[in-house]
């Protein structure tokens, strides 16, 4: 509560709640923070069951995951261009709609799953994310004040990191649930990464309560990206061209 008091009232403020004033820029890091506490744990959950459920050990469950970042980092170019001539609202919200359906195919992810139907799952969310990251992080930058664009991207990433630790907490806490005590123990511990026959059965259907509960955060992320308003990208590419004379003289 002082924090909150005092900070305002800082003249260099760890936290310049003034940010939240601009409605572009709340909703940016509302819906960065959302869509992390959807879906960072979605990897965890499918290392465990590339190792639990198929037996995998941790490096090649690990090298599994690979399609999700390579997607992620061809299609993030392409998110960034779109962003820049028509704004961040569309390919942001389009993103996390496609991630959403990425976490619906996860859904019915079984034992008998082959890995190609993991695979497109990761690709599909990498795609979603490739659209998503860089055009809600430059909405973010857009709206912020120039004189204050350390704080504004640093708030961003800690909110966003908030969200990937709650993440984790509440995925596996909800895949968790159908398990045994000693069972979960073992295969969150590490000391037994290969579930029996009943025990991997019942950590499959936890998998599809966490994916359903992600599916419903990431579809609210989306519906804020959706109404966070259209940024006014030319008024700030304005103020860039006037600067560089003025830096120049």
């Amino acid at each position: 509560a002082f924090f909150l008091w005092w900070e305002p009232r800082a003249s260099n403020p760890v936290l310049d709640l003034s940010l939240f004033k601009d409605r572009i820029y709340n909703f940016s890091v509302l819906s960065a923070m959302i869509q992390a506490l959807a879906l960072f744990a979605v990897n965890f959950l499918i290392i465990f069951y590339l190792q639990g459920v198929l037996g995998y050990d941790p490096l090649k469950a690990a090298l599994l995951l690979i399609p999700l970042p390579i997607v992620t980092s061809v299609v993030a170019p392409v998110g960034g261009r779109i962003a820049d001539r028509i704004g961040a609202r569309i390919p942001a919200t389009v993103g996390l709609l496609i991630q959403g359906a990425a976490l619906v195919w996860f859904t019915g992810i079984t034992p008998a799953w082959p890995y190609w139907e993991i695979a497109f799952g990761l690709g599909l969310m990498g795609f979603g994310g490739g659209l998503f990251y860089p055009p809600n992080t430059s909405a973010a930058m857009n709206a912020s004040p120039k004189n204050r664009l350390g704080i504004a991207s640093g708030t961003l990433a800690t909110l966003r990191q908030a969200g990937m630790v709650t993440s984790f907490a509440l995925a596996l806490a909800v895949a968790a649930s159908s398990l045994p005590r000693d069972v979960m123990m073992q295969l969150f511990v590490g000391t037994s990464v290969t579930l029996g026959s009943s025990p991997m059965l019942a950590f499959v259907t936890g998998m599809h309560s966490a994916f359903w509960v992600s599916t419903v955060l990431v579809i609210v992320a989306a519906g804020i990206s959706f109404v966070r308003g259209k940024e006014d990208r030319g008024a700030k590419t304005e103020e860039a061209g006037e600067a560089i004379p003025a830096i120049t003289d």
